[in-house]
Parts: C-alpha cells; sequence; structure tokens
C-alpha cells in the first residue's frame, strides 16, 4: 500500500479504509502467542531450562499510549478548525469529564465522591509542532494537537493503569 509517513504519523494513505481494516485486526490479534513466538526466538533454550516447570509468559503492559489519527485533505482546514476544537477542549471538558476520560466512575450527575479526590490539570501549551491541548489526571493523560500540518491526533497516554478495572 502506498502512503506518506512523516515522524510517527502518516501524512497520506492511498487507501485509508484497508489502512483502518489492518489497524483493526491488532484489536483481534492473540497477543501473548505473538509475543510467546518472539520470546522462544529470543531464547531457544527457555524450554529446555524450564522443563522441570513448564509455564508461559505473563504479559502486560504496564505503560500504553493510544492515537487516533485524524486525516485532512489539506493543512488550511485543519488550520481553521484546530482553534475552535482547542478553545473547546479547555472551556467544556471540566475535572469530572477528564476523570471519565481516564477510568474513573464519576456518576452522571458531575458530584466526585470523596474517595476519587485526586488533582486533575488541563493546559495549552504552544510548541514548536504547533499547539497542543493536555488533560491529565495523575500519570495518564489526553492530549490533541496538530501533527505534522494536516492530522489531528488525539493521543492518550496511560502510566498508571491502577484506575482502570
Amino acid at each position: 500500500m502506498k502512503y506518506v509517513r512523516r515522524d510517527n504519523c502518516f501524512t497520506w494513505l492511498k487507501d485509508p479504509k484497508r489502512a483502518q481494516q489492518l489497524m483493526d485486526q491488532q484489536l483481534r490479534a492473540a497477543w501473548p502467542e505473538l509475543l510467546n513466538g518472539i520470546a522462544r526466538e529470543l531464547n531457544p533454550l527457555r524450554d529446555t531450562m524450564f522443563q522441570a516447570y513448564p509455564m508461559e509468559y505473563y504479559w502486560s503492559a504496564y505503560q500504553t499510549e493510544w492515537a487516533t489519527d485524524i486525516m485532512f485533505w489539506d493543512t488550511e482546514s485543519l488550520d481553521r478548525l484546530y482553534p475552535a476544537l482547542v478553545r473547546h477542549g479547555l472551556t467544556t471538558f471540566l475535572s469530572p469529564d477528564v476523570m471519565r476520560f481516564l477510568g474513573r466512575n464519576v456518576p452522571p450527575s458531575g458530584n466526585i465522591p470523596p474517595r476519587l479526590m485526586t488533582e486533575v490539570t488541563s493546559g495549552v501549551k504552544r510548541r514548536p509542532e504547533g499547539v497542543r491541548i493536555k488533560h491529565r489526571l495523575g500519570e495518564n493523560s489526553i492530549k490533541l494537537y496538530n501533527k505534522q500540518g494536516s492530522v489531528l491526533r488525539v493521543e492518550t497516554t496511560i502510566n498508571d493503569a491502577a484506575g482502570f478495572k
């Protein structure tokens, strides 16, 4: 499939629908099986070493990052829309919303139970790549930024999965 990649994002795809199908396949992949295959290649003596105590690896993700990219046909279209998205993200999403986005069970009323008391921060930062809005709850965050001029990226970074079920 033909594509153009800049840094860690695709700025053009010949067949976006096919690319999305490939990404969707990752959600159905048998990750433990695939990772065990890599582990066997890295340590071909493992099965012999642990013959008396056979066991499989337990795979988990200590830290994760999920990005959703929305591709625009041109830079101008995203440039026109982006300031309104940043303003909306700063003026509309309150602490209960951010807590909900990042896995906390906040009731629809928005009243935060005392057991959920934690610091939520939001901010905007101008970077060389452009303006970035970021909501943070503890070590976890959600960011929105203009990537490579024509890609709108929503990025969720989980550095502490303890609050998720």
